[in-house]
């Protein structure tokens, strides 16, 4: 007997006929998962099939009849009456990485390798073979494809599924194999604790943000049916990511391909999560997707089944990429009308160039970019690259002034670390009242909202610390933490709209005594709180894996880039020094990103029994701050 773990929701009539055989055949190696549409990021997965003999397949459905496919090529496949060109399969491969990234982030088990394929149960496979002869891209992949008449009988159809399975029509092959129970039990499980993501009250505002950018004037000045080129350049907060997705969600609604790329792993998830919950994005059935760049390239390479290649460096492994994309024009990559490269001023050459090769002709492409947060190198490189890309057509060049996300003490404080950094304290105050005197905001930039001041909390050696070659530090250390973080945690959960995820906490690297103070702390609060949890970004692995609403979030300095939250405590910032200079970073730049990370609250807790060049600017910081008429009471904590 068969198992139905999920049944199929779809209003389409052909996937509904479709999932009503698959249970008429009764197989009791069949699970059958229909309709997964809670996955966070994700676009609904029409059906993963675990058959516990043959392995795991993940279906995309298309009950459309012959005559409706107008053409099929590697990159775009055009179906009458279907406003997106996206290949079925490309599609389906998407919905693999999302359930991979989400598996391998919270359950037990790995998630075991997953056939990807596309049905279409009113094509026979010899109709296909006519239309597209064996030599043609189509006429290539109908072997990894399930036809009308695999699904015959069970035999035929599980006949199919191992053919499938040893060579599918996108990524590489896999022997047949028998899924383990602990997975089958794990996937019943998971499958029975669904339930959908819903926005918390500061991710529709966030919305709200895109959507109202979308007016006449952006119509106007970004067209979707011009071969258009523009540049968003601005200070931390002022809505240079907002202003790409504002372009983004226009054209992706106008049927435009569109890709929002960006260089932080952890950013593109959190771009994912959000353009996941809108709503006419869904209910159009429209795409943008959103994906740092290594994912992209990760992707070109298993879609087409390329070559594991030992010992080379991350940079160099994709300059190979882009070397083999270039020498295989009709490999499987997408084809996008529409370019948003986010953080364009740390994309290095071969980056830029891969994106190059993921656009469209005549497509538009627009870069976002940011003075004092480049932290591998000059600003520069992707402007030209852009301009080298119009082909000497005009570049739309825009420098946002108003601060959407940090008060002018908040602000302040971070540009002042930047400009005052290591020992140039005389330039705080001047940078506080460039900052916040009436008139500079006719100078500088506008904020949207005051607010208060950045808050600070030196840690000074606690009892019994050090005694017995400090083998309690790490319990004591970890407990003060987890105050402080309980604390925060409390008086955010405690607001009506409040949700852990807002939560963002920074800290070093992956690797010293700060971060594992720090999640050994975390570990103390979500104990403490049932329902509470964390998402661990310090951990490269959990990188491209959206948080949910119920999570805090931990990442490093580096990841921060792009991220925000309405509170965010940082943890550790006296190891800036090591930690840039180690990246081949500028230390004042990677500050300067961690300290404009917060809407409502910045909280800075250092370890104060040692002294270092970021003690005494913080405490200059502090006093300055403490001095200016916006600021309110209570920025030293502690």
């Amino acid at each position: 007997m068969h198992l139905t773990l999920s049944p199929c929701l779809a209003r389409s009539r052909g996937e509904q006929e479709l999932a009503s055989l698959f249970e008429s055949f009764e197989c009791p190696t069949f699970r059958l998962c229909f309709s997964l549409g809670f996955l966070p990021g994700v676009r609904e997965i029409d059906l993963l099939l675990a058959d516990t003999e043959l392995g795991c397949y993940l279906v995309e459905i298309k009950a459309v009849t012959l005559d409706m496919i107008e053409s099929v090529a590697p990159n775009e496949w055009r179906i009458s009456g279907r406003a997106s060109t996206e290949s079925p399969l490309q599609q389906a491969y998407a919905q693999y990485e999302g359930l991979e990234q989400f598996w391998n982030t919270r359950m037990r088990t790995r998630l075991p390798f997953i056939a990807i394929t596309a049905c279409f149960p009113k094509i026979s496979r010899q109709e296909w073979q006519e239309a597209f002869p064996a030599r043609t891209y189509a006429g290539t992949i109908t072997e990894g494809l399930i036809f009308r008449d695999d699904l015959q009988t069970l035999p035929s159809l599980r006949d199919r599924l191992a053919r499938v399975m040893n060579a599918p029509s996108i990524r590489s092959g896999h022997e047949p194999y028998r899924l383990g129970t602990k997975f089958l039990a794990e996937l019943t499980e998971f499958l029975a604790a669904a339930k959908p993501q819903h926005p918390t009250e500061y991710d529709r505002l966030r919305l709200k943000a895109i959507e109202d950018g979308i007016n006449k004037g952006l119509e106007k000045d970004f067209p979707v049916d011009g071969h258009q080129f523009g540049l968003f350049s601005g200070h931390p907060g002022t809505g240079k990511t907002f202003r790409l997705l504002s372009i983004g969600f226009f054209h992706a609604m106008r049927k435009r391909r569109v890709l929002f790329a960006c260089f932080n792993k952890t950013l593109a998830s959190d771009v994912r999560r959000l353009v996941g919950f809108s709503e006419g994005l869904n209910a159009s059935g429209r795409s943008l997707i959103c994906a740092d760049v290594f994912q992209l390239a990760i992707g070109i390479h298993k879609m087409n089944a390329l070559p594991y290649q030992q010992g080379k460096s991350p940079d160099k492994w994709g300059e190979s990429i882009v070397v083999w994309l270039r020498a295989n024009p009709d490999a499987q990559r997408g084809r996008f009308d529409t370019l948003l490269v986010d953080e364009s001023h740390d994309m290095q050459d071969w980056q830029l160039e891969l994106l190059e090769l993921l656009i469209a002709p005549n497509a538009s492409v627009y870069i976002a970019m940011g003075p004092g947060q480049s932290l591998y190198r000059a600003n520069s490189a992707a402007f030209e690259w852009l301009k080298q890309l119009s082909g000497g057509r005009p570049i739309r060049e825009k420098r946002l002034r108003r601060s959407f996300r940090n008060t002018p003490l908040q602000y302040a404080a971070a540009l002042a670390f930047h400009q005052a950094w290591p020992d140039r304290l005389a330039q705080v105050s001047k940078t506080f009242e460039s900052v916040t005197r009436p008139q500079a905001r006719n100078e500088e930039f506008e904020f949207e909202r005051r607010g208060a001041a950045l808050s600070y909390a030196p840690i000074p050696a606690l009892a019994h610390e050090f005694e017995h070659e400090g083998i309690r530090q790490d319990e004591l250390v970890s407990t003060v933490y987890a105050g402080l973080i309980a604390d925060e945690v409390s008086q955010m959960l405690d607001q009506a709209a409040g949700a852990a995820v807002n939560l963002l906490i920074l800290v070093p690297s992956e690797t010293g005594s700060a971060v594992r103070w720090v999640r050994l702390a975390l570990e103390q609060v979500v104990n403490n709180r049932p329902g509470l949890s964390f998402i661990d970004y310090v951990e490269e692995s959990n990188r491209r894996t959206i948080a949910l609403s119920h999570e805090i979030r931990l990442s490093t300095f580096h990841s921060s880039r792009g991220l925000e939250g309405e509170r965010v405590m940082i943890f550790g910032l006296e190891e800036i020094h090591q930690v840039a200079t180690k990246a081949q970073a500028k230390p004042e730049n990677l500050g300067f990103i961690c300290l404009s990370r917060g809407i409502f609250r910045t909280t800075v807790v250092t370890r104060n029994y040692y002294r270092t060049q970021v003690h005494t600017l913080m405490e200059e910081v502090v006093k300055v701050s403490s001095s200016t008429p916006d600021s309110r009471a209570g920025s030293l904590v502690g």
